[in-house]
């Protein structure tokens, strides 16, 4: 580990300034919120992790009968690495009747076990193992019914459940009631997707379900793979991966793949958002070999594979070589490179790290888990969690990550000395506080085992920062003294009263800046007018709270809506800045206010007399209204920039300048 320290330069902060376009004053605020940095190198290991949610795991089948031994559980933990185990939970005497108590009990139980040795489970019911004599679609809905607070209230111990119930093994092949060995009718698919959407419907959304083969997915859903902007959006294609179990078995895994040619790229892509596992079942070399399992498992993401299973296989891929290296990047392999973090920082304001992570392993974490650093007192060992923005599911597999964020130090924070760890634990409350659930990184030195944080290695001076009005906004924010003039002034309550916060970055849109509007128009005190409102034929649902402004708006003449038939406000749509500079122009020289013709001379992007908005833009500008947002490298001229969308604080700006409100 080597530890570099970096000083910042108030040149580099200046030109920052200028060419960002942040308004000169809050210069001084910048710079003497900056501090004396370090940059630590971490060191990698190249041990066997035992990390949750992934690797090896145990199977349990009959898992109704074969009751879970906590100390045997533990010992998969302690002794061989491993924190999932597969329970196949056989509901065989229920194939025309409702799941007994008794056996609703043994699955309780079974969940508790697992959840005491501070494992997960890949979870499947299926209701033979000898033939393919399966339950009726009404009775599987019926018994999914019956499951479904039990899954509901042990989510935290839920890897995946993997969609059996239909047919031997729970596997969708061998089956008499939706389509015997592939021949499956259009009734039968339609029965099938019924199955998994009342599996989906059982779980939380946050928790994810398998299917046995790409063709079942691409046929019941849709055959394009899943988009990164549809990965964990809580939708049933966000939420349907796929298990193999007949994994490198023969040319197609006997029969998991139809078409390899466009079922390959899908899964790839597919699966670097969605569970993907199983076992192999014959040893078919050379397809089993090292060589293919470890592509396939890296092409597709594999996060988890059966070690019982076949156990001549497993003893194979010791032989060979790739056994370990299969422990070691199954799921998730999370390695520090390097981070850069301030030596000192004040209560109040912003603090910037910058982390940069590498993920070695073949997959990405698939349910939820928050990222946060930890601040732990020198002296009293208090602690404080400051949650990251960036979301470990987004690590990609083979990529370094860069984590670049800066965040609010709580004003409770006492001033001291202050050790710096990261910690990623588990998303459910009934697990957040369990190292053995919180992910380890692959570094030298850096876990405790006995908090399950990462030890950053540096150290930071805390000191009491200048108290702000709102908890989002500290003193060193750019646009901090426009925010504050806003609030003064009486145009703005924030976005939330307890605690008292402004949301700075969140997108101006046509409800709120309604209210910023009438109040620049009509004076800080001014209220809208009561029910009834019925001039826009908008659904207000989400922004009930802006009708009556919207209704003011049109009462004093300041809007024609954003479209007439039907006459609508539309109060969601985000307010970009040429639009901005029409809101603000308007508010300073009145409603009826029309700008000089543009030029098309003076930005470097808005050349086009012709196009309506240039005049607004160029005037906005002029009167200060609105920086440019950037410096056109060829010409030297600036940029307008006429369809970034504006944020609050910007807005806070816009505002003060157009009303001329003093600022603090």
């Amino acid at each position: 580990m080597r530890i570099h320290i970096k000083f910042s330069l108030a040149l580099i902060i200046l030109l920052s300034v200028i060419l960002n376009g942040i308004p000169n004053n809050s210069f001084e605020r910048i710079a003497r919120a900056q501090a004396n940095s370090a940059t630590v190198t971490y060191d990698p290991v190249t041990t066997i992790i035992t990390n949750p949610e992934r690797g090896f795991l145990h199977t349990y089948s009959p898992c109704e009968s074969d009751l879970f031994d906590l100390a045997t559980l533990q010992n998969y933990r302690a002794a061989e690495h491993i924190s999932l185990v597969l329970c196949n939970f056989y509901l065989t005497n229920f194939k025309t009747s409702a799941i007994s108590q008794t056996t609703l009990n043994t699955l309780q139980t079974q969940l508790n076990t697992i959840r005491s040795a501070g494992l997960k489970v890949v979870l499947r019911f299926s209701y033979t193992s000898t033939d393919n004599v399966d339950a009726s679609l009404a009775q599987i809905l019926s018994h999914i019914d019956q499951l479904a607070p039990i899954l509901q209230s042990n989510n935290d111990v839920i890897y995946v459940w993997q969609a059996g119930f239909i047919g031997q093994w729970g596997e969708w092949y061998y089956t008499n009631h939706f389509g015997d060995q592939g021949v499956i009718s259009a009734q039968q698919w339609a029965d099938r997707k019924a199955v998994v959407e009342k599996m989906l419907q059982a779980l939380p959304s946050t928790r994810m379900v398998s299917l046995r083969a790409p063709f079942y997915k691409r046929t019941m859903y849709q055959a394009a793979a899943i988009t990164p902007e549809q990965a964990f959006n809580g939708s049933a294609i966000s939420r349907i991966g796929q298990f193999n179990d007949a994994f490198v078995s023969s040319p197609d895994d006997m029969g998991t793949y139809t078409d390899i040619s466009e079922e390959y790229p899908w899964l790839d892509a597919e699966t670097a958002f969605l569970p993907m596992g199983g076992e192999n079942n014959t040893w078919a070399p050379p397809r089993t070999n090292c060589t293919t399992a470890l592509e396939e498992m890296e092409r597709f993401h594999w996060s988890y594979i059966n070690t019982d299973y076949l156990e001549t296989t497993i003893s194979n891929w010791n032989s060979q070589g790739c056994l370990d290296t299969m422990k070691k990047k199954l799921g998730y392999r999370f390695t520090l490179i390097e981070g850069t973090y301030p030596d000192a920082a004040q209560t109040g304001s912003g603090m910037d790290i910058h982390i940069s992570i590498r993920n070695d392993g073949f997959a990405t974490p698939i349910n939820p888990r928050p990222g946060e650093l930890i601040l732990r007192n020198s002296s009293s060992g208090e602690i404080y969690h400051l949650p990251l923005k960036s979301d470990p599911r987004f690590w990609a597999a083979g990529v370094t990550t860069t984590i670049q964020e800066t965040i609010l130090l709580p004003t409770n924070i006492p001033a001291g000395s202050y050790e710096l760890l990261l910690n990623l634990p588990d998303a459910e409350d009934t697990l957040n506080s369990r190292p053995e659930y919180s992910i380890q990184l692959a570094n030298a030195s850096t876990w405790e085992p006995a908090t399950g944080f990462n030890n950053l290695f540096h150290t930071i001076s805390i000191s009491a920062g200048i108290p702000t009005t709102f908890g989002d906004v500290p003193f060193d924010h750019p646009l901090h003294d426009y925010i504050e003039a806003l609030y003064q002034a009486g145009y703005t309550a924030g976005c939330s009263t307890d605690p008292l916060m402004y949301c700075p970055d969140t997108i101006l849109d046509r409800a709120q800046s309604a209210v910023f509007m009438l109040r620049g128009q009509m004076g800080s005190t001014y209220s809208p007018p009561p029910a009834p409102w019925d001039t826009f034929a908008d659904d207000w649902t989400g922004f009930e709270w802006a009708e009556p402004w919207a209704e003011g708006m049109w009462q004093e003449g300041l809007t024609a809506g954003c479209q007439p038939s039907p006459l609508m406000y539309c109060p969601a749509t985000q307010l970009p800045r040429v639009e901005a500079s029409v809101f603000g122009l308007r508010m300073k020289y009145g409603v009826n206010y029309t700008p000089p013709a543009g030029t098309g001379t003076l930005f470097a992007d808005m050349t086009d007399t012709s196009y309506w908005g240039i005049g607004w833009a160029e005037q906005a500008y002029q009167d200060g209204l609105l920086p440019a947002c950037g410096t056109d490298s060829g010409t030297g001229k600036p940029l307008f920039c006429p369809s970034e969308l504006v944020d609050r604080a910007w807005g806070a700006y816009l505002i003060v300048k157009a009303k001329n409100i003093p600022l603090p």
